[in-house]
């Protein structure tokens, strides 16, 4: 556990550091850092060995392929077999196959967080603190699908239909759940009268009566997932809690943007425009309201947590959106303390084996 606890020291140290209104050749040199440190986790991650849960099943998956066997019981992803296909047909090494996964997740990942964030190294920080890289050690075809969502949720910000569906169908390639978020357009910019904890709470409400209809619905709407109708829930309060926390952040932003006459030049376009900055908040404040409400039915069937982290990963965008219209002139401070609590959720997580990432092991040791 030492190796992740060395990351997080380091990520936490230059996200105080890091400011995202650099600009000129300072900003050049911020960014290259954030891509040098993503290029660290992507390390850990490919030259890691038998770290993950699910790591044996994609090790025994490949090993099939490789042996000119269709494993079709594993239920795989058209786009993930093509992948698997392409790798053992040219006869290249296991660890190249983990490598390139772990790099494709890690590239659109911080691709996103380059294009959309306001604090590039404050997202990165988040990508890890809360358990999401950890996740894609594990689940490696979701993770994948994940990094094209966020992608989708830049170009939704920019009103980029065509490429947000593009990007949700290409993550579908690698997890079918990724589909639940074609409808999430249609409402995603929507910006209520009525305060989005109100519905955060209304929608908890209703879908607690509606749990099991909801989940045979699903299993209808993604058939290849029908089997998780018998699965037990899952635990998500931690999750459940962020979820929560970033919605409450997200009002008390935007209250303070509605009181401002101009908004702060932090050079990104995307944050100078009023009407960029609403359509921004809407997205973020119902991403958090349907993350909200996937893990309130968590404790019913643990697929609810597999698609609530489609809405929860946009926290990562959102938060650092929320602390810096929030809180001013004090946002050095509140950045300070979300990172510590993340931390402690970060450790939290790893003290518990989540994912079974603990112990790291490199393939450079003895088996």
């Amino acid at each position: 556990m030492t190796v992740y606890i060395v990351l997080l020291g380091i990520l936490f140290v230059f996200t105080m550091l890091y400011d995202r209104k650099f600009s000129g050749k300072q900003k050049k040199s911020a960014l290259r850092l954030c891509g040098f440190l993503m290029f660290v986790l992507f390390l850990v991650a490919a030259l890691r060995r038998n770290v993950g849960t699910d790591y044996a099943n994609y090790k025994q998956a490949f090993e099939y392929y490789l042996a000119g066997i269709n494993p079709t019981w594993f239920n795989f992803e058209e786009g993930f077999v093509f992948l698997i296909k392409l790798f053992t047909g040219l006869k290249l090494d296991i660890q190249i196959w983990f490598a390139a996964f772990a790099g494709i997740s890690m590239y659109f990942t911080f691709r996103s967080y380059k294009k959309s964030s306001l604090n590039v190294m404050f997202s990165v920080y988040l990508y890890f603190a809360l358990y999401f890289y950890f996740g894609s050690l594990n689940v490696v075809r979701q993770f994948i699908a994940l990094s094209f969502v966020l992608c989708a949720i830049g170009a939704l910000i920019k009103k980029q239909y065509f490429k947000y569906i593009v990007w949700i169908l290409l993550a579908s390639l690698f997890h079918t759940t990724a589909l639940i978020m074609l409808p999430f357009a249609l409402i995603a910019a929507h910006k209520s009268r009525i305060p989005a904890y109100v519905w955060a709470g209304l929608s908890v409400l209703f879908v607690a009566f509606f749990a099991k209809p909801l989940m045979s619905f699903l299993a209808m709407l993604l058939p290849k997932y029908a089997a998780y109708l018998n699965y037990s829930g899952g635990g998500a309060s931690v999750n459940l809690i962020i979820s929560v926390a970033t919605l409450l952040l997200l009002d008390l932003a935007g209250k303070r943007i509605q009181r401002m006459d101009t908004l702060p030049q932090i050079g990104n376009e995307l944050y100078s425009d009023r009407k960029n900055v609403n359509r921004m908040m809407a997205i973020f404040e119902n991403a958090s309201i349907f993350s909200i409400c996937f893990y309130s039915l968590a404790s019913t069937n643990t697929l609810f947590s597999r698609i609530a982290m489609y809405f929860y990963i946009v926290g990562t965008l959102s938060i650092p959106f929320a602390v810096y219209f929030a809180f001013g002139k004090r946002k050095g401070l509140a950045k300070f303390t979300i990172c510590l609590i993340c931390a402690a959720v970060c450790v939290y997580y790893l003290m518990g084996n989540n994912s079974g990432v603990v112990p790291y092991d490199w393939i450079f040791t003895q088996s």
